[in-house]
């Protein structure tokens, strides 16, 4: 009985916990390049998710260095008509292509994009034009599709290319694993194709369907594919069989994380739909849109959509891997834009803002700067919800001697906030506010941990050097307390009278 009893709490627990795991996961989406509409067909980012680059269809590349929040023209020497582009695992390799009678090249970039170079490779059949393209982690081996004509294989980061696959059908889109062993690829009113050997030979699979697009876990096994006016369809055996799921639409672009886990899926006039069980099952986000193609980074972090009449959008978790225990889970987090009792937390220092807080895009690992009793925040490159009301404790503090100082500007240390800021509070400002109640109040300090409200930032910092009125027991450090007790007991043997 005690075991069913055990049982029953633990599925509980599971049911409670499992599905607020990923609850954060793609809910949050920000639109990017606004000043105007643009076709966008194709985009690829980084493992890391910071480089990404996006082509226009008759128009420029655009590359993006901050995860895509800001996008800059490259390749503005004419429109051109590009249709798609990859990159390899650091973004330094890129290819990309161009689609239409008049401009049907491979273009290739070393330097993440930002200068292009025109490779000669030419399908065989001269009328077909290149299509989708993929890549290695490391970017040496890359496949091409085309309208309908062979796959193409390129070894070499993509300096020349071998015509592989059957010819005639209409390949769409193909993806390969990390090192570019497992192959992928879906052919539209045909089958999908694959292969074990990098691209050399490809077998059926599937059925016949209007397929789009696929995508694959870095090592190949886990795998969705798009079917327009169909289904999405799931493979975990790297491509051998395909379950259905979700529901009918007009399926598009299909991205997924490097374990496979986090999949995100977009619709040609439909939303955004994101999957955290390796794309069992589907929940619809973000708004209607002309939605085309939809890649994230390894860990699922970062995330980029396009629409093939207006803008980019993007939906990041903050960074926050330079946190430790305490902080906020992200990932339980429903609207990274409105953060509730947000909590970041590093040695001896923990802030809780009472605020909402709008995290989404937010870099705090390279503008917020926690440690051992200190926080100090670049403001100034953050949303301006962060620069508000928070509960700061900070441990390891001598309620007898400590002090509290107050520095604007932001510090990589506490040494240095200190010695440019401004003594705030001692211990003479326990139970009521700090001396200038405009940047804390309420202090206390209770079994070493100085508790106060900040009412705003730059930075606070304390230490225990302060006596702040006198009255405390005088702090020593570990040494002195040493050196006193081996002098006592020297004192005992000197003074112990002889016999």
């Amino acid at each position: 009985m005690k075991a069913i009893r055990f049982l029953f709490i633990v599925l509980l627990v599971l049911a409670l916990v499992i599905p607020c795991v990923f609850a954060g996961f793609g809910d949050t989406w920000s639109s990017k390049m606004t000043d105007q509409t643009r076709i966008w067909y194709g985009v690829a980012m980084s493992s890391d998710g910071t480089k990404q680059t996006a082509v226009v269809y008759g128009g420029y590349v655009y590359v993006s260095t901050d995860s895509g929040n800001t996008w800059t023209a490259k390749a503005t020497d004419k429109n051109r008509p590009w249709y798609d582009v990859a990159m390899s695992s650091d973004g330094t390799k890129q290819t990309a292509t161009t689609a239409n009678a008049t401009d049907n090249h491979i273009y290739i970039s070393t330097d993440s994009g930002n200068t292009w170079t025109q490779q000669s490779a030419t399908p065989q059949n001269p009328s077909n034009v290149w299509l989708n393209v993929a890549m290695s982690a490391d970017g040496t081996k890359q496949t091409i599709t085309t309208g309908s004509d062979y796959i193409y294989v390129s070894t070499d980061s993509g300096q020349t290319w071998t015509a592989k696959g059957i010819n005639g059908v209409s390949w769409q889109r193909v993806a390969m694993s990390a090192d570019g062993t497992k192959q992928t690829a879906v052919v539209w009113g045909g089958n999908i194709y694959v292969s074990s050997d990098t691209g050399q030979t490809w077998t059926s699979k599937g059925s016949s369907k209007n397929w789009h697009d696929v995508a694959m876990s870095a090592d190949g096994t886990k795998q969705t594919a798009t079917a327009y006016s169909d289904s999405l369809y799931v493979s975990t055996d790297s491509g051998q069989t395909w379950t259905a799921k979700s529901t009918s639409g007009n399926w598009r672009g299909v991205g997924m994380s490097a374990d496979g886990t986090k999949q995100t899926a977009v619709r040609l006039g439909g939303n955004i739909y994101v999957s955290n069980d390796t794309g069992q099952t589907w929940t619809s986000k973000g708004s209607s849109k002309q939605y085309t193609a939809a890649v994230m980074s390894s860990d699922g972090t970062k995330q980029t959509v396009i629409t093939n009449n207006e803008y980019i959008y993007t939906s990041n978790f903050p960074t926050v891997t330079a946190f430790g225990s305490g902080s906020t889970n992200f990932w339980s987090v429903s609207n990274f834009a409105s953060v509730s009792n947000m909590v970041l937390a590093k040695t001896n220092t923990n802030v809780r803002w009472t605020g909402a807080v709008n995290a989404n895009d937010q870099d705090y690992d390279s503008n917020i700067h926690m440690g051992d009793k200190y926080v100090s925040i670049n403001t100034a490159a953050l949303d301006s919800s962060i620069n508000s009301q928070a509960q700061v404790n900070m441990s390891g503090m001598d309620c007898n001697n400590f002090r509290l100082f107050y520095a604007s500007g932001f510090y990589s240390s506490a040494s240095a906030l200190i010695t440019a800021g401004t003594q705030v509070a001692n211990r003479s400002n326990i139970g009521g506010n700090c001396n200038d109640a405009s940047k804390c109040t309420s202090v206390q300090c209770t079994g070493g941990v100085l508790t106060f409200t900040a009412q705003h930032f730059d930075g606070f910092g304390g230490d225990n050097g302060g006596g702040g009125g006198g009255g405390g027991v005088p702090e020593f450090s570990d040494w002195a307390v040493i050196l006193a007790i081996t002098i006592v007991i020297a004192g005992f043997f000197v003074m112990k009278p002889r016999k």
